[in-house]
């Protein structure tokens, strides 16, 4: 972050997108992060038809079937056969059965969660029983 733009440091701040007049700015990333994933989830339901939902899950689990379906959803032509590029490792892969409340820890899972919580139905997410209570 030091020798690029300052855009990050707006992301994690909680200042970018703006929250509006008197908003209040928290320290906790995962607060300011759980916002910010909220904003673009309330714009992409206001804007559903004019865009088209790209989800990480879904594209994992059939990697070129799942290209080839946004492609034909944007009206792309996908005449490139991608099947020999699709599970090069390009990153350290991580843990695919991550339990997420030891990743988080209770407290900010159930602030993504309380943040998040009208939108993430929209999307096929279901809150964790241990943030319900």
């Amino acid at each position: 972050m030091k020798g690029g733009n300052r855009h990050w440091e707006l992301v994690l701040s909680g200042r970018l997108p703006k929250q509006g007049e008197g908003a209040q700015y928290s320290s906790s990333l995962v607060f300011n992060l759980a916002h910010r994933w909220n904003k673009a989830a309330e714009i992409y339901l206001e804007h559903a038809g004019e865009m088209t939902c790209v989800k990480y899950e879904e594209f994992v689990r059939d990697k070129e079937k799942y290209i080839v379906k946004v492609a034909n959803d944007l009206k792309l032509p996908s005449c490139i056969p991608i099947s020999d590029y699709v599970d090069i490792q390009y990153q350290q892969k991580g843990e695919s059965n991550t339990d997420w409340l030891e990743f988080f820890g209770r407290d900010n899972l159930c602030t993504i969660e309380n943040i998040c919580a009208g939108s993430m139905g929209e999307f096929g997410y279901s809150q964790k029983a241990i943030c319900m209570t």
